[in-house]
């Protein structure tokens, strides 16, 4: 049962993060209710999309949420609490962040020909590994065109 005069949480703490973020980042935050209550937080990533309501915590305690970044690019991430009585803070002040393009490295021409060429095949990557003859193949089709070995080694 709610209590006659339930106060929502605290505005929580702005998101943080201890290092530079990376595709897929782990950001903290904590707040307090005025009742002690238990709190649940909602993430918003600024790409379109928002966590559930995670929790519960007990108040004042450090709360973390992970996201993987689908794209690279510039985000204001905010975080908003409810106590288990649906009471709503507002949302945080944001935290910018940027989020570095992923790095691609080639451990070999396979590598790069499918990260350069990946567009151009129909049917995924996994099936073309798999086939028994495509590595010997591909290799032998690369040793035909000494330009294009050229070319990737240049991108390697």
């Amino acid at each position: 049962m709610e209590p006659s005069c339930n106060l929502p949480p605290d505005k929580p703490d702005t998101p943080w993060k201890k290092i530079k973020p990376t595709q897929s980042s782990t950001y903290s935050t904590r707040t307090t209710d005025p009742d002690n209550d238990q709190v649940y937080y909602l993430w918003d990533w600024d790409d379109g999309t928002n966590s559930d309501w995670l929790g519960p915590f007990n108040s004042g305690d450090l709360a973390s949420a992970t996201h993987i970044w689908s794209e690279a690019g510039q985000f204001s991430i905010k975080v908003k609490a409810k106590d288990e009585f649906d009471a709503e803070s507002p949302w945080s002040n944001p935290l910018k962040v940027t989020i570095p393009r992923a790095k691609t490295s080639f451990y070999n021409p396979i590598e790069c020909f499918f990260s350069l060429f990946s567009q151009m095949f129909p049917i995924s990557r996994t099936k073309l590994r798999n086939h028994p003859y495509f590595e010997s193949s591909l290799l032998r089709f690369l040793d035909m065109f000494p330009v294009l070995q050229r070319i990737l080694r240049l991108l390697i």
